[in-house]
């Protein structure tokens, strides 16, 4: 994202006005590659469901856990840009927003709730599966 600020240095013959971007981190390396190894995760999982391949599923089920995990942890511990905290606001911000009055970089305070939703959902199963493989016949192949 790329924001649009005026020069702050005192000109004597100012001209024309000039704009200088400045490019603002919104996400970080590691959370960018967690998000597209979790796309990619996630179609291989549908993928190997799709094909019967239990095996190679059970595995990329792991691996989604596994970058699920190592989310949290830099949701916690990571960069500015990665933290939970900087993002995840309470039920007043999302009202705020709802209403009109909320400026912001980055997430949103709902498009906040709907990352912790869906990291939520997209931890839940692979964990239910992981123990209950044989031993719940509902989940069990």
């Amino acid at each position: 994202m790329i924001r649009t600020e005026r020069p702050k240095a005192i000109m004597t013959d100012p001209g024309p006005p000039s704009d200088v971007r400045m490019r603002i981190a919104v996400w970080d390396l590691p959370t960018r590659l967690f998000h597209w190894t979790l796309v990619g995760l996630i179609a291989l999982c549908w993928w190997t469901a799709e094909e019967h391949n239990y095996d190679l599923h059970l595995w990329s089920g792991i691996a989604v856990l596994t970058l699920l995990i190592f989310r949290i942890l830099w949701g916690l511990f990571g960069s500015s840009t990665a933290r939970f905290a900087d993002f995840v606001r309470g039920p007043a911000a999302v009202h705020a927003y709802l209403a009109g009055r909320w400026r912001g970089i980055g997430h949103s305070p709902l498009g906040a709730l709907s990352v912790v939703v869906l990291m939520g959902l997209d931890y839940s199963r692979p964990t239910r599966t992981v123990f209950c493989w044989g031993h719940c016949p509902a989940l069990s192949v």
